[in-house]
């Protein structure tokens, strides 16, 4: 599964393998594995695998259909405690709700 969206999302970036693997610091051959599904990215190179493509790592192992890292916030904060519906929010106050726990999460480190 996750071979199969490497490849996809590296072709809708237009990009090599090449130019992936070099990225990765990996070989070509490497990714060339990765999309057959030979091999598989350890976590960390799954990690900068989406960090790479903007999607989370639970949409390269197949365990989401949405790509979107801006939901994974928003459903972090969705699960708390109190609870956050977010059901009746548009995308701007999506985008808010996110770009205020980025900052938050800045401002820690």
């Amino acid at each position: 599964m996750i071979g199969k969206k490497i490849k996809e999302l590296r072709e809708i970036k237009q990009i090599t393998q090449e130019e992936l693997a070099k990225y990765l610091g990996v070989a070509p051959q490497t990714v060339y594995k990765y999309e057959k599904e030979i091999n598989e990215p350890d976590l960390k190179t799954t990690s900068k695998i989406a960090e790479y493509f903007n999607v989370t790592t639970d949409y390269l192992l197949g365990r989401t259909d949405n790509p979107d890292m801006l939901s994974e916030p928003i459903q972090i904060a969705a699960s708390m405690k109190d609870g956050l519906d977010i059901s009746d929010m548009d995308d701007d106050e999506k985008k808010f709700i996110n770009d205020f726990i980025k900052m938050v999460r800045n401002k820690k480190k």
